[in-house]
């Protein structure tokens, strides 16, 4: 399908080249511009677009020029094909080319939230991937086309199969694979392959107006702390193939490379509702439109028709951004790729957002009418009765469109476009009934006042740093603070930072922002990891601490947490909750300005802020194994004591002091220094040796952890016998690698911002005896807590 729509066009363009028209590339009238103030720029080429800080331009005329920017653009050597499938809608009316993969949960380790998968498709390509996939926000898609053309308007909680069957679901769940939905009767599972179409239900997804808003209240991009010298502006772009993108012009970047070496000039926008780029070849944007963040399209907004009806007899229905014939809006000298074509008689309502004060467009009676039509164009505000905010003259075919700009529409829900029959006093000569009433409302636009526009809650502005999942914002620091947006260029795609907007300079001790969340401390939930870096250069760091209980707690490390450091270099500490072993606990993460210097702060990275295990690979009831056989039950047929070792006792090290795993108290098991061998007989009921290893004191490390079984000879690494032993479980190890949150494999030498780990070990067959210790360092305390024998 694709392809014979790819051929299509092609024949299009070639046939217009049999015709004696120039190529593309040739005419002098391939693009069309249109600048805020109504200027008309008309040229063959744009000069200065093709890089991240160009000034593009046609025929001199400046396309961001802050007192008159680009309001249109339009590529008329291009046509403009019917959407066809596969493709994601998103409730802000945006369409992305591509099929759905899955919808994955949030992943920490690249600050990604929960997102779903769409793998482009042409023209559409992603940065440097081969596999040509981008992330979205799973909670903006309004629907999903997996072939063909979408069967009717987008109806939230409908799902319709490849084989023509429609469901009705109540709710829905995604998978990587499908969803799974729950009907009034009845739940099942589809996969992908199986669905045409999947409308996700309203609760599953933004509403229209929010998902506009979110373009309204977007943050606009910095880099290094410093705005672009540019018009804070709305993009809107439109492919040849159907593709709608909304995007920041700020988040605008430039490349001639797609990561196949291509030469090919793309713009990689990157809308709200994406978390990658979406790069687009500038030879395949048809249309091209600009506008104020405050402004609001009339024509995305959800609308709907009170009155159509003609004297003629045949109705023509209102659409969406094209005039009534489906074609492009243009009326006199303008042309426009946002709007609303209605006809006469027709009354057509538009839900107006919170904070809309004005109402901007041109009206007129269509191109293709040529001299005839001939209306009244009315808007009301709510109902299409009593005074109107605004009515036009006689509008007749083959005139300049009117201007309109009006105010009034505080605490308007809807504003309506009417469109009246002119019969009493039309013009001599004009068209009679209502023939070639054919009107097109161009570039549409509602302004809000942001500061009406009611905030995000405390969840949405925590999305979308998974990090910070099951922490708190208060209503005081939700107002203190903002998402930005920066660019991050290893991983070629704008990241969020939470900025502060408290200005420097910083008191001393004043906190700028607090994080809360409520923990009971058990071995599963006592180890706190928080890492932070700062966006920018030019902006100041942070210091941050983590309170218990209103308490400044110490790091396992010395210090802090700074963000002093580079940009986007990450300073981490982690903090044991031991000493509250057992409690429930208020943490709290509190940042805290520079007070030394008259610069604002930068915005926040959030690598970490996580609650995890002080032990790991416990058992699902989050709690060590308790051994059918304590060691201390236990008398060892030998000790080796290393040091100024004393006794063993249970629950202490062998210098007496309380036994505990990076400050987590165990009341079981002993703790030696490095190379004390502990050796116990082996009764035949013994079956696993259980024990929560780690380090218990000192400032170094302990390990690797060693079991042996009988003669199992303790030989240097790499000895070809010792591997054998191993093999045959007369040695166990916990392994040689150090421990780090970036391990694939278990730590098998325990620092000290190492967890500890719960091991269980078969002990085999006929073994008479066991001996355990562990490497290390002098005065380094290696913990066997826990430890002992399972009869089962």
């Amino acid at each position: 399908m694709l392809f014979m729509r790819r051929l299509l066009t092609c024949l299009v363009l070639f046939a217009a080249l049999l015709a004696g028209t120039a190529s593309a590339q040739d005419r002098d009238d391939r693009y069309w511009a249109m600048l805020r103030d109504g200027t008309v720029v008309i040229g063959k080429d744009i000069r200065d677009w093709h890089h991240d800080h160009g000034n593009p331009h046609l025929n001199n005329k400046r396309f961001f020029d802050k007192k008159n920017p680009l309001l249109l653009l339009h590529d008329t050597t291009l046509p403009l094909l019917d959407p066809v499938g596969p493709f994601v809608e998103f409730a802000n009316g945006d369409r992305l080319l591509g099929i759905l993969k899955g919808v994955f949960p949030p992943d920490v380790s690249s600050g990604m939230p929960e997102h779903a998968q769409v793998e482009l498709r042409a023209p559409l390509t992603a940065w440097a991937k081969r596999e040509d996939t981008v992330a979205v926000r799973p909670n903006h898609i309004a629907r999903i086309v997996f072939a063909g053309r979408p069967q009717g308007p987008i109806d939230p909680g409908t799902i319709v199969f490849s084989d023509g069957r429609r469901v009705r679901a109540k709710a829905m769940r995604w998978s990587s694979a499908g969803v799974r939905a729950l009907t009034d009767n009845d739940s099942f599972t589809a996969t992908w392959l199986e669905l045409a179409e999947v409308h996700p239900p309203i609760g599953m997804r933004l509403n229209r107006i929010d998902a506009i808003l979110e373009d309204v209240t977007a943050t606009a991009p910095e880099e290094d702390g410093r705005k672009k010298d540019w018009p804070d502006l709305v993009g809107r772009l439109r492919t040849m193939d159907g593709a709608v993108l909304t995007f920041r012009r700020g988040m605008t970047r430039a490349t001639d490379n797609d990561g196949r070496r291509n030469v090919k000039y793309y713009h990689a926008v990157t809308p709200t509702w994406a978390l990658d780029p979406v790069l687009v070849p500038f030879e395949e944007s048809v249309w091209r439109s600009y506008r104020e963040p405050e402004q609001v399209p009339l024509s995305v907004l959800p609308g709907r028709a009170l009155a159509e009806r003609s004297y003629t007899g045949f109705v023509w229905p209102w659409k969406r951004d094209a005039n009534v014939r489906g074609g492009h809006l243009a009326s006199g000298p303008y042309l426009s790729d946002l709007g609303v074509g209605t006809h006469s008689y027709s009354e057509v309502a538009f839900d107006l957002p919170p904070g809309a004060t004005r109402f901007t467009a041109w009206v007129g009676l269509d191109r293709a009418v040529g001299g005839g039509g001939c209306v009244r164009c009315v808007i009301y505000k709510d109902e299409p009765k009593g005074k109107p905010l605004w009515r036009s003259d006689i509008i007749r075919g083959g005139t300049d469109p009117v201007r309109i700009d009006i105010g009034g529409l505080e605490g308007g829900k809807r504003l309506v476009l009417v469109t009246e029959f002119a019969h009493s006093d039309r013009p001599k000569g004009a068209d009679p009934a209502d023939i070639r009433d054919e009107v097109d409302w161009l570039n549409p636009m509602v302004r809000v006042d942001r500061s009406k526009l009611p905030r995000r809650d405390d969840d949405d502005l925590l999305e979308q740093f998974p990090a910070l999942s099951g922490w708190q914002l208060s209503e005081a620091d939700r107002q203190r603070v903002e998402v930005i947006r920066y660019w991050h260029s290893p991983s070629r795609r704008w990241m969020a930072a939470m900025r502060p907007t408290t200005k420097g300079p910083f008191k001393k001790d004043q906190p700028i922002l607090e994080l809360t969340r409520r923990v009971k401390v058990t071995p599963a939930s006592a180890w706190v990891h928080i890492a932070a870096a700062r966006h920018s250069h030019a902006m100041e760091g942070h210091k941050i601490q983590l309170h218990v209980n209103g308490e400044h707690a110490g790091t396992i490390m010395n210090g802090d947490i700074s963000t002093v450091t580079s940009r986007g270099s990450y300073n981490d500490r982690r903090w044991s909750l031991g000493k509250w072993a057992g409690k429930t606990v208020d943490l709290k993460i509190v940042v805290f300005g520079n007070p030394t210097k008259w610069v604002d702060a930068a915005g926040i990275l959030w690598g970490r802020a996580s609650v995890e295990p002080i032990v790991t690979d416990l058992p699902e009831t989050g709690q060590p194994i308790k051994p059918d056989v304590p060691l201390a039950s236990l008398k060892p047929e030998r000790f080796g004591a290393r040091g100024k070792n004393g006794a063993l006792e249970n629950g202490k090290t062998t210098k007496g002091e309380p036994l505990t795993v990076r400050g987590y108290p165990f009341a079981n098991g002993y703790a030696t220094l490095p190379y004390s061998p502990i050796t116990y007989k082996l009764d035949p009921k013994y079956k696993r040796f259980v024990a929560v290893i780690g380090l218990a004191h000192g400032s170094g490390s302990a390990g690797e952890f060693r079991i042996k079984f009988d003669d199992g000879k303790d030989k240097k690494d790499g000895d070809a016998s010792q591997a054998e032993l191993e093999k045959q479980g007369l040695i166990w190890s916990s392994g040689k690698s150090k421990g780090d949150d970036d391990d694939d494999k278990p730590a098998g030498i325990f620092g000290r911002q190492t967890p500890g780990r719960q091991i269980i070990v078969d002990i085999p067959e006929g073994a008479k005896t066991i001996t355990i210790y562990h490497h290390g360092k002098e005065e380094n305390y290696g913990a066997w807590a826990e430890a002992g024998f399972m009869l089962e």
